[in-house]
């Protein structure tokens, strides 16, 4: 994938290169098909806050809570 964007903020699950070309972060990629994989076997965002703060995955603001708004903005992406 060949992306380049003048876009200042990137969304979750990919970063910036050096030559401003967008790739996939792979650590925060595996989080987000992680939120996509309870969320199509039907949880709430509110279990999938539960689940992700249990196991210990930092929210894209590097904390240990996740917002239920922050999750919904993520599954809202289509890409």
């Amino acid at each position: 994938m060949n992306l380049k964007s003048e876009q200042k903020r990137i969304a979750f699950g990919y970063d910036r290169a050096a030559n401003g070309e967008i790739i996939i972060n792979e650590g925060q990629a595996a989080t987000v098909r992680l939120i996509y994989s309870y969320y199509l076997e039907g949880k709430s965002l509110a279990d999938i806050k539960v689940i992700l703060e249990y196991i210990s995955i930092p929210s894209p603001q590097n904390k240990p809570r996740w917002g239920k708004q922050t999750l919904s903005n993520i599954l809202s992406i289509i890409g």
